[in-house]
């Protein structure tokens, strides 16, 4: 249990979620081929999803949440967003729409892992 901590990872009945950014897996194939493997051999079967969102809507969404750790972000909006990398992984991924509703987001996910597993 402490390696899937480590690793991020936590069990979801007999599934395995990641909710961690992965960010050097997202940014580097070989990164995410190597923690693929790692998975694949662990029985799993690895997918990375990805939350495609903008600028715009990120926005939208640290102002609606209003959150005390939000303060300064919002305060310096411009700075904050110029620094995040909001690029598709370089690998494969499913994409999931952030402007869709929740209920969306995850209708649509579960559909495309279940095509692909």
């Amino acid at each position: 249990m402490r390696l899937l901590s480590r690793l991020g990872l936590r069990p979801v009945g007999d599934q395995l979620g990641a909710d961690c950014p992965f960010t050097q897996e997202r940014r580097h194939l070989d990164t995410w081929q190597q923690l693929a493997t790692r998975i694949s051999q662990a029985g799993g079967k690895p997918a990375m999803a990805w939350i495609r969102i903008d600028a715009d809507e990120l926005s939208r969404r640290l102002s609606r949440r209003g959150a005390t750790r939000d303060a300064n972000k919002l305060e310096n909006l411009q700075n904050y967003l110029a620094g995040l990398d909001l690029a598709p992984p370089v690998g494969p991924f499913v994409e999931v729409d952030a402007h869709s509703t929740i209920k969306q987001q995850v209708k649509d996910l579960a559909q495309e892992l279940i095509q692909l597993h």
